[in-house]
């Protein structure tokens, strides 16, 4: 799971070493195995105003034929740049100009003459920058912003990336707010979750009477939550998500699939995109697929289906492997104009089976299987229905559909102090301990010498004393449990039994067998 050092300041409102906190998040159990810098582009680069464009005249050369010459204002002065790349947009398009002396790819921009014509600099793509891997041409920006303004004002992509080693006990932690909360419990920081903008294009009819939508397997599917946007314009993300969403290790693809995207890093929690006008009689059914039904998934894989597999259909047949991927027949594509924003809670167990046997396995299955928060998906889908409003220009019906036939909420706990310090052999400040549980989300019913804890919905790790005993002294830290040496008990074999077990060794050690002696507890 790579994590974004920058994402996490901006949640908590702090600035963090990246040093210190992969020091501490690895003491208290959750291994950082590396950690890469990334640096912002050379500050010269700056969004330029293309005036007129042209063919180069003098071709020598069948590979030149796509050559232009660009006319471009850079906030400061015109220059000339020879360019071939297939995206140049009309003349009023803003591009991202790298002038003669300025640093790309660790090289010094010169002037370069392409048959008689001089160029004076490079138009770039997001790879030369090293700021994404798209090299099928050059960043276009979709904003008004001034000539001359440098590109690293438009994005801050100076950051720090820890890649860690999730348990699979703690599926809370594939989310940026997931990690965001566990530092601001071992640095005691304050933590709020991000508040949501409700603030977007909204119509009042009632979803109900434009999408239906039936649970028809509540075991496998416990809840369902929608929203649908109309008026959709589908186009690249703004460049600060496309970049954060690269180095985070996920492809941008349009605005819509990367705010779902957006999402899944930030909150744990995976979204799917729908085409509504692709949904056949409009209609949504959580089912079981049946045996033999196939669906080809967006990776473009005829998959057969059978009665274990959990889908989501319309009213003719599947057009998802619910949890796992989206079908290729109802997919968002540069067409859509009305979308249906998919926010579920789907059983973890059931998500498994079918990902083992499909030998398919995605970024939401894998957050599926640990386990998500049942609870937080409302939250979810209005951050989301409130982005893609933003970026797409659409209008989003203002209320959601929410099916959660049987809400499940954690089961209390006891725990008691003498049972802390019987277990871990030292004397814990009460106080503190129980403050450290209430930093990791857990409620808490205080009394003399024990305490009621409701575990939070996304600890689902979180249903014994000895869980909580464990979690207190994660962050108060290894280091104060006493050091003993383990007692072992050694008596002398009878001949009889020592023969045979070396006779034994000795057979299957020349089979090949390697002997390993371990430590008895």
């Amino acid at each position: 799971m790579k994590v974004s050092l920058k994402w996490i300041m901006e949640i908590l409102g702090v600035n963090l070493d990246p040093i210190s906190t992969a020091e501490k998040l690895t003491m208290t159990g959750t291994e950082v195995e590396k950690i890469e810098k990334f640096n912002s582009p050379h500050p010269g680069i700056v969004i330029a105003d293309l005036l007129h464009r042209k063919p180069h005249p003098f071709k020598k050369e069948e590979k030149d034929h796509s050559l232009e010459v660009l006319k471009i204002w850079d906030g400061k002065r015109e220059v000339e740049v020879v360019c071939s790349a297939p995206n140049i947009p009309d003349p009023g398009g803003k591009v991202v100009f790298a002038g003669e002396g300025t640093i790309v790819g660790g090289k010094t921009i010169l002037p370069v003459e392409f048959n008689g014509i001089k160029s004076m600099g490079m138009l770039c793509s997001e790879k030369e920058l090293e700021i994404g891997e798209d090299a099928s041409g050059i960043i276009v920006i979709d904003e008004n912003i001034e000539a001359g303004t440098p590109l690293n004002s438009l994005c801050d992509f100076e950051d720090w990336v820890l890649d860690i080693s999730v348990t699979p006990n703690r599926g809370d932690l594939l989310g940026h707010i997931g990690v965001a909360r566990e530092i601001s419990a071992i640095f005691n920081i304050p933590f709020n979750i991000p508040s949501v903008s409700e603030n977007y294009p909204a119509i009042g009819e009632d979803l109900s009477s434009k999408i239906k939508i039936e649970i028809l397997d509540t075991k496998g599917c416990p809840r369902y939550t929608a929203s649908v946007i109309t008026g959709v314009k589908i186009k690249p993300s703004p460049l600060q998500i496309r970049n954060r969403l690269w180095r985070l290790g996920l492809r941008p693809i349009s605005n819509v699939v990367d705010v779902t995207n957006w999402c899944l890093l930030l909150y744990n929690q995976p979204l799917h995109a729908f085409d509504l006008d692709l949904l056949s009689g409009r209609e949504i059914n959580v089912r079981r697929a049946k045996q033999g039904e196939r669906i080809i998934t967006l990776d473009g894989i005829e998959r057969i289906l059978n009665e274990d597999d959990l889908v989501i259909a319309d009213r003719t047949s599947p057009v998802a492997i619910a949890g796992i991927m989206g079908g290729e027949g109802s997919g968002v594509n540069e067409i859509t104009k009305n979308i249906l924003i998919e926010c579920a809670y789907f059983d973890p167990r059931t998500i498994r089976r079918t990902v083992t046997r499909l030998n398919l396995e995605s970024p939401s299955s894998y957050r599926f299987e640990r386990d998500i928060d049942p609870s937080n998906q409302i939250h979810v889908l209005k951050d989301a229905t409130s982005l893609v409003c933003k970026l797409s220009g659409g209008v989003a019906y203002k209320n959601f559909i929410d099916i959660h036939p049987e809400p499940k909420t954690p089961a209390p706990i006891k725990l008691r102090e003498a049972r802390i310090k019987k277990i871990l052999g030292v004397q814990l400040n009460w106080q503190e301990s129980i403050n450290s549980l209430e930093r990791l989300g857990c409620k808490l019913e205080k009394n003399l010498d024990f305490a009621i804890v409701t575990p939070p919905s996304f600890r689902h790790d979180l249903t014994r004393e000895i869980d909580l005993i464990e979690e207190i002294i994660r962050l108060a830290g290894y280091n104060l449990l006493p050091s003993t040496h383990p007692r072992i008990e050694v008596s002398p074999p009878q001949r009889g039994s020592f023969d045979l077990l070396e006779s034994i060794r000795k057979c299957m050690s020349s089979g090949g067998f390697d002997e390993v002696v371990n430590l008895s507890i």
